[in-house]
């Protein structure tokens, strides 16, 4: 089974923990070495349960920055197009979804992950993302939803990116020394999640 992801069940076991209530969906999955989607009518079923589930906050785990390592040929195929750095990115295909779920849905959108902290920039001017989250979010991303809930600045946030006058500005990230005093993973997501593979 490819490696699971980590970091999203955590701030989810952290986020329910608080009270919220949290739907994570899969949309691009790799397996033999390629993209498969969650379901050959993703747009449907994203419709749906954005339909049903009406967020206030849309979060994304951005886990690979090349994406070659997911699908060499269709990387490769753009890049000779382009020409560009972009079309050997990850961020170059999740654009397409990033838009998709942009066109059903008004909530702010928050991005993080190991991918998303390599360049977070990157991923918040080429996306579009409201939000983002430079190295571990699991206690900053409940700080944000919370400062977001009671309309309170949120530009203390450690570890958060967003945009301010046409820039993109990062804040050091909050290192967390011991995950053990937070609540754990769903091991319930994560079960489900290996049923994908």
């Amino acid at each position: 089974m490819p490696m699971a992801p980590i970091g999203l069940f955590m701030i989810n076991g952290c986020v329910k923990e608080s009270g919220y209530t949290i739907k994570i969906l899969h949309v691009l999955i790799a397996k033999n070495n390629e993209i498969k989607l969650h379901s050959d009518d993703y747009k449907d079923s994203l419709k749906k349960e954005i339909t049903r589930f009406k967020p206030d906050f849309v979060g994304f785990s951005f886990r690979n920055m090349l994406g070659v390592v997911v699908n060499p040929a269709l990387h490769h195929a753009l890049a000779e197009r382009n020409k560009n750095l972009l079309a050997i990115c990850s961020v170059f295909i999740e654009k397409e979804y990033i838009g998709y779920f942009r066109s059903l849905t008004a909530a702010p959108f928050i991005g993080g992950g190991s991918a998303f902290s390599i360049a977070p920039k990157l991923h918040m001017k080429h996306l579009g993302l409201d939000y983002g989250f430079v190295g571990e979010g699991e206690e900053s991303f409940l700080e944000l939803v919370d400062h977001l809930d009671s309309e309170k600045p949120v530009d203390g946030i450690a570890g958060l990116a967003y945009h301010q006058n046409g820039d993109v500005i990062t804040h050091e990230n909050r290192f967390i020394a011991d995950l053990s005093e937070h609540p754990p993973m769903d091991i319930g997501e994560f079960k489900r999640y290996r049923r994908l593979f």
